[in-house]
């Protein structure tokens, strides 16, 4: 996870010391932004950024979004709204920013990370081949190793199983027609 759980603290005076996950220094918390500070009512602790802000801002500008159309800017940032209001009230954290979601759009060049299909980021309603945010592993949070964007009815279709769930249930659909249609 490329995040830090750090304990709320009353007084001013301690202040944590952090190591980023990027250049390996230690710096002071002050240096890491703060991700999520309602995590858990019950639980005092603050999620901050695994990275310092240096190499959050180099990682970042991985992401040109001048070459990017408006309207798929503003699709991926519903994708990353929506990946932070629905975790809410399933405890699920997100700690994920929208330039992930833009670099992610970038590293897989438009295409399902599925099926390989290029993804749409226009249409009303539920597109099938509509751009969306998937957990690769659903029992885990939104975090940047555990999200993949993927067609609509491919995260529909794969819902909370594991990829080797989905993908045994895929190869037992593609067996079941190739047996129905040799016997046709």
């Amino acid at each position: 996870m490329d995040v830090h759980l750090v304990p709320r603290m009353n007084t001013s005076s301690v202040r944590n010391r952090l190591e980023c996950f990027s250049c390996h220094r230690m710096l002071p918390e002050a240096q890491f932004s703060i991700i999520d500070g309602s995590y858990n009512h019950c639980i005092s602790y603050l999620i901050v950024s695994g990275y310092c802000r240096r190499c959050q801002k180099q990682i970042r500008s991985g992401a040109d979004l001048s070459e990017m159309p408006p309207k798929l800017v503003t699709w991926l940032d519903k994708l990353y709204s929506a990946a932070r209001s629905s975790r809410r009230g399933r405890g699920i954290f997100c700690g994920i920013s929208k330039e992930d979601v833009y670099n992610l759009w970038i590293k897989q060049k438009g295409k399902c990370a599925l099926t390989d299909v290029e993804m749409q980021y226009s249409g009303i309603g539920k597109n099938p081949l509509g751009a969306s945010l998937d957990r690769i592993d659903s029992s885990l949070n939104y975090t940047p190793n555990n999200i993949q964007l993927v067609c609509w009815v491919v995260n529909q279709m794969k819902n909370n199983m594991t990829m080797e769930q989905f993908m045994l249930w895929v190869h037992r659909l593609a067996q079941h027609d190739d047996n129905v249609r040799n016997e046709a």
